[in-house]
């Protein structure tokens, strides 16, 4: 079975360094491959955190080297691995991602896969036995170089839309697309930063129209366990480490809750502009703290 599994939904420097949301990147299972998209801050723990395991990693790609998308692709290659002892794998990156005054991946850790690494450019095509990975377009975001892809699985097309400003021919890359990602960071414009906005993903959505989802409500990923009694502790009042960490949990939820409400008025703003429901778009409030 094929899905998408967000191992966090954090944009932008501030929400990323406070953690407001978690910023992992997303993993695909699409056709049986395991692919590893922009592997942000805390990307091997919450894979771990949610049952997943990165030595089965097939691939990990890099849409852009701003360190909320690679910040983790290091240890991510070293654990696709096995730690360096079973060398397999592949990276789809930018050119400026491996090469120049600034490269994000180090050249030690290339060996761990063989140096099997593809450049990203416009016109880049690859399989990987069943899923075909592919620029639609490059991005217009800060100095970098930034691409759009697409994956194709099982007759289904899956589109990513990373970080970019608005811009001419956008839209009609993603024609096409059964199901769209789309990252939007920011409510309002400010010239500093490129970044898509509410209205940027209205017209983005129009034209490219992906099909309208049905998701099913996520909750938070959690261990799942017996509940623990009441000791003599609680009775003498006394707060045990558990009570600690409900009260913990509880201020963390606190966090989620005002972040969800953010998101959520960023989801009617939109929705309020298209008719069709697009939880497939990536634009759903997931909660992933």
């Amino acid at each position: 079975m094929s899905g998408v599994t967000f191992l966090g939904t954090a944009g932008g420097r501030m929400v990323v360094t406070s953690q407001l949301r978690k910023s992992g990147g997303f993993w695909l299972s699409l056709a049986g491959k395991n692919i590893l998209v922009d592997p942000g801050p805390g990307s091997l723990m919450r894979s771990v955190e949610l049952g997943l395991k990165p030595a089965h990693l097939d691939c990990i790609v890099l849409s852009h080297k701003h360190i909320d998308h690679s910040n983790d692709v290091n240890i991510m290659i070293e654990a696709m691995s096995g730690g360096s002892f079973r060398p397999r794998g592949m990276l789809l990156a930018p050119s400026d991602a491996l090469e120049g005054d600034d490269p994000v991946v180090l050249r030690y850790v290339r060996n761990y896969i063989r140096n099997n690494i593809k450049v990203l450019e416009p016109g880049f095509k690859c399989s990987l036995d069943g899923v075909t990975v592919e620029v639609v377009i490059r991005m217009t975001h800060a100095d970098v170089e930034a691409y759009g892809l697409k994956f194709s699985f099982d007759g289904k097309t899956l589109g990513y839309v990373t970080d970019t400003k608005f811009f001419s021919g956008l839209p009609e890359a993603f024609k096409g697309c059964d199901y769209l990602i789309v990252n939007m960071v920011r409510m309002t414009h400010d010239a500093r930063f490129e970044h898509l906005l509410p209205e940027d993903v209205i017209r983005v959505l129009k034209v490219a129209k992906p099909p309208p989802g049905h998701p099913q409500p996520l909750r938070p990923a959690g261990r799942q366990g017996k509940t623990r009694s009441r000791g003599p502790a609680h009775r003498k009042g006394v707060q045990s480490p558990h009570h600690r960490r409900r009260r913990r949990h509880a201020v963390q939820l606190r966090h989620w809750q005002s972040s969800y409400r953010a998101y959520h008025q960023q989801l009617q703003l939109i929705q309020a502009n298209y008719s069709q429901t697009f939880y497939h778009g990536g634009i759903a409030p997931y909660p992933d703290n």
